[in-house]
């Protein structure tokens, strides 16, 4: 799973003293992170070699805009499940919010493949902002906008077997009746409103809880993980890559 965050940020265009190559789970994104930040590259130059550093990793296809767009939203993915909060929010941005901005520079919104993933990847920057206030009243209630503006989403099926799965494993009461409340359609709003409810009650505890293994916040971060994988497969496929 994905650990659930409790993330403030800065809404900084370049944020100072990181190590991008530790902080990555995935040695391809980091080391272009930290490339880019050494070179201060403009944010359309950043997506692309982020874009042809995973073509090296997934076999997508060269030189085409709309297999980069959704490469770098494939990365932006991983900078979110890693922590990487701003870094992440400046590359989706462009793809999903249609006026300038002081952090991630010009929208993008009229010419990308990847705005509708793009706005849903924006939604999981906001929940791991979490109770956080950030542009927009708190990270969840800022998800939630997201949320509705990316509508449905080709993984949905995929994430609600897997909830249904894991809701029974971990033998969490409160994960049965929200999955089942969902019916035959996945609710990231419903999700999204457990995540809250969960880092609410745990407060600075979550540690703890994670350690104990407790089942509520199992389910979330096992979830999530799942999630934010789909997304990237996704992504990776439809640009004419594999992760296998």
């Amino acid at each position: 799973g994905v650990p659930l965050k409790n993330l403030p940020m800065e809404y900084l265009a370049r944020l100072e003293g990181v190590d991008y190559v530790k902080r990555s789970s995935v040695t391809a994104v980091g080391k272009t992170l930290k490339e880019a930040d050494e070179t201060n590259v403009q944010s359309e130059l950043r997506d692309r070699m982020l874009a042809d550093a995973l073509r090296e990793e997934t076999g997508a296809r060269a030189d085409d805009e709309a297999a980069n767009d959704l490469l770098a939203v494939a990365a932006a993915v991983v900078m979110v499940a890693d922590g990487l909060l701003d870094e992440g929010h400046n590359v989706v941005t462009p793809h999903s919010w249609p006026a300038p901005t002081s952090f991630a520079g010009k929208p993008r919104t009229e010419n990308t493949a990847a705005k509708d993933i793009s706005s849903y990847v924006h939604s999981l920057v906001h929940r791991s902002e979490g109770i956080n206030e950030g542009e927009f009243g708190t990270g969840f209630n800022n998800s939630r906008f997201w949320i509705r503006s990316a509508g449905n989403q080709p993984v949905f099926p995929h994430v609600l077997e897997f909830a249904r799965d894991i809701a029974e494993a971990v033998d969490s009461e409160r994960a049965k009746e929200a999955v089942d409340a969902m019916g035959e359609e996945w609710s990231p709003l419903a999700f999204g409103k457990l995540c809250e409810q969960t880092i609410k009650s745990h407060g600075r505890k979550l540690k703890q809880a994670r350690a104990s293994s407790e089942p509520l916040l199992t389910f979330c971060e096992r979830v999530q993980g799942y999630e934010m994988a789909c997304i990237v497969e996704y992504c990776v496929e439809q640009a004419g890559g594999s992760l296998k």
